[in-house]
């Protein structure tokens, strides 16, 4: 898989069935009972497994010991007559080695070699290790420079003689005490750009240090892949558990309307919206209602487009983004100040390709030009200088500001794409097989960049006389040989894992993922027992009681009333958590609802009496915060040219505390202190209100979180797109 540098989305591969592969061995793995792979052994074999798995013929799985032992690949005590042994042994080109050299799998490094030896050797005839000083030894990972933040943040999480330790994440509700505590330490002026991520929902059997550590990193190596700011900020741990962390938005670049969005993808919010008091508290200091999310799904969302493009903001085409970074990818081309290699095949391609490299204003700039076929005009080997204009799409992969990667999918028009065409590529691992931008490209990149030779000047250097001069001369200039491209990618590389360096405060181990991990783990079925740690049910009868009582109003927990070890997916646990949340509150629930039709969805459909929210951060419009920021709320028969008629609606438009003052014209103005508006409705929409009526809102310094509340008995005719144009666009809303 040496290749998906650039084209990990454009071919079509079995990534994510890697990324299952990651998933399983997170954890010792082997089938049935039997000896175990060592840790260390299974980073070794780590892309092994990719094909050598269960059931795939010849080997079989690479992970299961007793298998190698039955089938004579592993000859406990003696590694020079194990097979395994001895093809990782083998000279290059000699077709017994593995990994093949055509298989895009990098080679084992001399101290994994070593490593795999001493475990065989150590090897009782069952496959235990004999004894404890038996172990393989460690493989060395090159060390870089972490960032002492971050040295001093996982020396907070855990030592390396507290790595095997079990933790108990704190509950919920000791984390939002813990958040709390932590507001009251930080400035006043600080606290509207902190934010919180929490493991709290976590209650996992024998979760370790270690393990909360590789789920610290991973959320600072999401953060940081979308940030644009030059430096490496780690998420502060704010426990000694490791469990919940800090962040200032300003450190990557975000505001807070960015975080905002971010929320209106968020289900679990639904949990602090049950605590009302500690969501008001949190809302005094922090100026926003949701200032906390769960870890593993921020990271799990925001690691696949749309959203990945949303918080890195990537732009919409090729040229936007090629402006972003500072180059001009033509004129480079013009100029002969590219790094191209040429392939007809590689491990994870069916068709010929070509990857181009380009100087940035940050570091590099690499594309891909990926091609439907490799005949006619797309053969680039026929057509060596003349391919640019025939690609079916391509990747990209630069380097943000602080030596972090991003992607970016394209499609022949440089215009990006949220996801592949499965026409062109399909991910194996994913459950509707689409490659995405983001997601499909963490694992394969996960230690930088990868390399394999240029075929295609090697194929133009042996046939001289098949192409003009000037293509020769064209390919020489554009065409590195093998040792300058493999040493322009290593030090692109290094870049990279010099900021996951300091993003982690330890040296990456070569090829562990931090990210998929976590993703995996976050996307499996929700088990009972995680459905009751994730509910914050203390045992395992209060489930059981709360199916029982809950299973007709939410019907998607039905499915584990009548059986006990079912899982509900993810993505229908998520749709229903804001219901399951109401009902364990005692509230009455709404059906959960199909959001992406909420535009449409008129309020009448929802119970009488109930609240629809609609909430926007608002950012400032006029240069002068003095002048304030106005909206017009139109009543009576005068809204757009639908003619609606309110009859007696009722909304009322409420304002943080942060407002200094509010001016209601009722129809003559009337100045409001905070301590007027802070409990009252501002205003009413109804049959007898005069059109036009116009708030004036007055903020301090920065922008705030507004909130249109309207009582559904009133307003039931009224659609959410009726909504968005009583407020002139300027409100969006959600509905509970």
């Amino acid at each position: 898989m040496l290749l998906r540098i650039w084209t990990s989305t454009f071919l079509t591969l079995s990534l994510l069935q890697l990324s299952q592969t990651v998933a399983a061995h997170a954890r010792p793995h082997s089938i049935g009972p039997g000896p175990k792979v060592p840790g260390k052994i299974q980073s070794a074999l780590f892309d092994c497994a990719f094909c050598h798995r269960a059931g795939e013929a010849p080997f079989g799985d690479i992970m299961d010991v007793k298998h190698l032992i039955k089938e004579g690949i592993i000859v406990p005590g003696r590694p020079n007559q194990s097979s395994l042994y001895k093809r990782i042994q083998k000279p290059k080109g000699d077709p017994q080695r593995m990994p093949p050299g055509k298989s895009g799998v990098a080679d084992l490094k001399p101290e994994e070699e070593e490593a795999i030896r001493s475990w065989i050797e150590s090897m009782d005839e069952d496959g235990n290790l004999k004894s404890p000083a038996a172990k393989p030894p460690l493989p060395a990972s090159k060390p870089e420079a972490p960032a002492p933040e971050a040295q001093a943040a996982a020396e907070k999480i855990t030592s390396p003689a507290a790595a095997s330790a079990l933790v108990v994440p704190l509950s919920e509700d000791q984390a939002y005490s813990a958040i709390q505590s932590d507001l009251d330490k930080l400035a006043p002026e600080d606290r509207q750009f902190t934010r919180y991520f929490t493991l709290a929902d976590l209650k996992e059997k024998n979760l370790t240090a270690a393990t909360i550590r590789d789920r610290r990193d991973g959320l600072s190596i999401m953060l940081n892949s979308l940030s644009w700011k030059p430096k490496i900020a780690v998420p502060e741990v704010v426990d000694r558990r490791g469990t919940v962390y800090r962040i200032d938005l300003r450190k990557y670049g975000w505001t807070p309307e960015k975080w905002e969005d971010l929320q209106k993808q968020n289900p679990f919010k639904a949990s602090l919206d049950q605590k009302p008091a500690t969501q008001q508290a949190l809302q005094e200091k922090t100026g926003t209602l949701h200032p906390t999310a769960r870890a593993d799904w921020f990271v799990a969302t925001a690691s696949s487009s749309p959203v990945y493009d949303l918080l890195l903001d990537n732009p919409d085409t090729a040229k936007g983004l090629e402006n972003k970074v500072g180059i001009n990818v033509q004129k480079n081309i013009e100029n002969e100040e590219v790094s191209r290699a040429g392939f007809r095949k590689s491990g994870v391609s069916a068709n010929n390709r070509v990857i181009e490299r380009h100087g940035s204003s940050h570091g590099a700039y690499w594309l891909s030009y990926d091609f439907q076929n490799s005949s006619g005009a797309q053969n680039i080997f026929a057509h060596p200088t003349d391919f640019e204009d025939k690609k079916a799409g391509g990747e990209v992969i630069y380097n943000l500001p602080n030596g972090m990667q991003a992607y970016a999918l394209l499609n022949k028009d440089g215009k990006r794409l949220n996801e592949a065409p499965t026409s062109i590529v399909t991910d194996g691992g994913r459950k509707d097989g689409t490659v995405r931008s983001g997601i499909s490209c963490f694992r394969c990149h996960a230690n930088g960049l990868l390399h394999e030779s240029d075929q295609l000047r090697k194929l133009v250097e042996d046939n001289k006389g098949s192409y003009s001069a000037s293509v020769l001369a064209k390919v020489r200039a554009l065409h590195p040989d093998d040792a300058e491209m493999k040493a322009i990618l290593e030090k692109d590389s290094e870049v990279y894992r010099k900021a996951l360096a300091k993003a982690t405060g330890r040296a990456v181990a070569a090829n562990k993922d931090l990210i998929t991990p976590l993703v995996r783990s976050y996307e499996e079925d929700v088990s009972r027992d995680r459905v009751k740690a994730e509910l914050g049910l203390t045992d395992t009868q209060s489930l059981v009681d709360f199916i029982a009582r809950h299973s007709k109003e939410v019907p998607g927990i039905g499915i584990m009333k009548s059986c006990a070890t079912c899982g509900i997916p993810r993505d229908e646990f998520d749709r229903i958590f804001p219901s399951l949340m109401e009902a364990k509150a005692g509230g009455k629930v709404a059906e959960a609802r199909d959001r992406s039709k909420d535009d449409q969805t008129p309020l009448k459909d929802l119970p009488r009496g109930s609240i629809v929210k609609f909430t926007q951060t608002i950012p400032f419009r006029n240069t002068d915060p003095a002048e304030g920021v106005s909206f017009v709320f139109q009543g009576g028969r005068e809204i757009s040219a639908s003619s609606m008629n309110f009859n007696k609606s009722v909304c009322i438009l409420s304002y943080p505390k942060a407002v200094k003052k509010a001016e209601i014209s009722e129809p003559v103005g009337k100045e409001h202190s905070l301590a007027d508006i802070k409990d009252i409705p501002l205003f009413n929409i109804s049959n007898n209100a005069p059109a036009g009526r116009r708030v004036s809102m007055y903020f301090k310094a920065n922008p705030h979180e507004i909130s249109l509340f309207c009582d559904s008995e009133t307003t039931a005719h009224l659609t959410l797109a009726d909504i968005r144009k009583i407020t002139g666009g300027l409100l969006d809303f959600s509905l509970p």
